[in-house]
């Protein structure tokens, strides 16, 4: 996975070499951090936007989005989030 300026991630399949999908606008500003469930269910990303999102990977859409987190917040989110999901 990557992310962008533009706040999009991209996933990538690499043994294809591939971009096998993207989530525009995941953020309104580039995406921080990110994390991705043991179970590839589940994606948790924050941002610039300080915004902590988090998305069913599978669908590609967005579950819950909880706003004016601060950055290192965020990150410290994600790690708990996908402990406990």
């Amino acid at each position: 996975m990557t992310t962008h300026w533009d706040g999009s991630i991209k996933v990538f399949d690499l043994i294809n070499q591939k971009e096998v999908a993207l989530i525009e606008k995941a953020h309104k500003d580039l995406v921080s951090a990110l994390a991705l469930s043991p179970d590839n269910k589940y994606l948790v990303t924050s941002g610039f936007d300080r915004q902590l999102k988090i998305y069913d990977f599978e669908q590609r859409t967005e579950i819950e989005s909880i706003p004016n987190i601060s950055s290192s917040g965020c990150k410290i989110f994600v790690k708990i989030i996908l402990l406990n999901l």
